[in-house]
């Protein structure tokens, strides 16, 4: 029983956070403390739209290129 217990707190502390996961983890918290909770979800919110807005623009000009590089060949 000792035995599996000291396995099972081996396989705990090596399913630990990264250090990037720790300071991310860190920034929200100062940042919530800060600016609050509901202020933090928002922001996060608006730089996820913010990306997801970049990557579908990027998209289209992909898209537009080919199409363009198409019609001149």
């Amino acid at each position: 029983m000792e035995r599996e217990t000291n396995y099972k707190s081996v396989d705990w502390l090596k399913s630990t956070l990264s250090e990037r996961d720790l300071e991310m983890a860190a920034y929200l918290f100062k940042y919530i403390e800060k600016f609050g909770l509901e202020a933090t979800k928002a922001e996060i919110a608006f730089e996820r739209a913010k990306r997801n807005l970049l990557e579908a623009y990027e998209r289209k000009l992909d898209l537009m290129q080919g199409r363009s590089g198409e019609v001149s060949q």
